[in-house]
């Protein structure tokens, strides 16, 4: 239903801004590229961390963060919390992927409220 919304021709991806598949109000519709399309994904089924482009390095005992662009791995550095690597993710993700950016939320813990 989307392609014929947005008239789609052959070959052209439709991504669904809010990543809800069922939302097919043209607002919400956009022409992307397919490395556009997957930029915008929900974190799959096998995440441990919770965030985007976050995990955990056994060997140096940190959380480490990661983007892919153009099929390369960018490294973004080891931080001691798993939010602080997601902040660093959604900062590299709005640089690089743009409009197509998927970031993480990160919540407030109790003791940053105070």
């Amino acid at each position: 239903m989307h392609r014929l919304i947005l008239s789609a021709r052959q070959g052209e991806f439709v991504d669904h801004i809010d990543g809800n598949k069922l939302n097919n109000v043209r607002s919400n519709l956009r022409i992307a590229t397919k490395a556009g399309n997957q930029r915008n994904q929900s974190i799959r089924s096998d995440n441990t961390s919770g965030f985007r482009g976050v995990y955990w390095c056994k060997k140096s005992g940190k959380w480490r963060a990661q983007i892919t662009v153009n099929n390369k791995r960018i490294a973004l550095g080891s931080y001691d919390d798993a939010a602080s690597a997601a902040s660093a993710y959604n900062e590299a993700a709005l640089r690089l992927h743009g409009e197509f950016a998927k970031i993480n939320y990160i919540s407030k813990r109790k003791e940053d409220v105070s």
